[in-house]
């Protein structure tokens, strides 16, 4: 694996880097990331990350789609295992779909930023429509929309919580609108076991 690396796309349009029946990205073990102006898209993994996978990894997105991703277990669109940092701005997740939980996302002890992105049409078959984080990392989300995202299970948008000790997670202007999960948190559903906590500044919840 090739570390520290930058991933951008050339020219006035998204350059797009598409899985073909495979994931598109293996960012391998305590990998420093950097992706711009790319479409990630069609990924498929037979286990967690159809768009991208990664370990312990430093991450950086921005201007970048991640669509039509899929994984037979966890995150459709990213899977983070281990411990590392998470940011991400002016980008969108659409369309991104896992059986186990996080149809767009799933992150384990990652600390987050996430800015100005969309997070709409993900599914999963368990928790977390769009965004399943372990609440030990903790982070900001914030001028974000999550829309349309669904859970067979709990929290139709982001799931939250893990084995502790937790660490704030703060959304400042954040939207959810027509989320759903079937049998718990519409928008948001958070862990117990580890008694976690969200500050919700300014954000509106809507059709959940």
């Amino acid at each position: 694996t090739v570390s520290p690396l930058a991933l951008v796309g050339y020219g006035s349009s998204l350059s797009v880097l598409s899985g073909a029946g495979a994931t598109v990205l293996d960012a391998g073990t305590a990998t420093t990331l950097t992706l711009v102006d790319l479409a990630i898209e069609s990924g498929i993994a037979s286990d967690g990350g159809g768009g991208l996978s990664g370990s312990n990894a430093t991450l950086c997105i921005a201007r970048t789609i991640f669509a039509a991703n899929s994984a037979s277990n966890e995150g459709g669109g990213v899977s983070l295992s281990g411990t590392g940092t998470l940011q991400i701005e002016d980008s969108v997740f659409y369309a991104n779909d896992a059986y186990g939980g996080g149809g767009a996302i799933v992150a384990s002890t990652y600390a987050v930023t996430i800015e100005d992105s969309e997070f709409y049409g993900n599914w999963s078959g368990g928790d977390a429509g769009a965004f399943q984080l372990d609440s030990t990392g903790g982070g900001s989300i914030a001028r974000t929309e999550f829309t349309s995202n669904e859970a067979v299970y709990s929290a139709g948008a982001l799931d939250y919580g893990g084995w502790g000790p937790a660490t704030a997670l703060d959304l400042t202007d954040v939207t959810f609108a027509s989320n759903n999960a079937v049998y718990a948190g519409g928008a948001i559903h958070m862990g117990s076991r580890d008694d976690p906590t969200i500050n919700c500044y300014a954000c509106t919840f809507v059709g959940n």
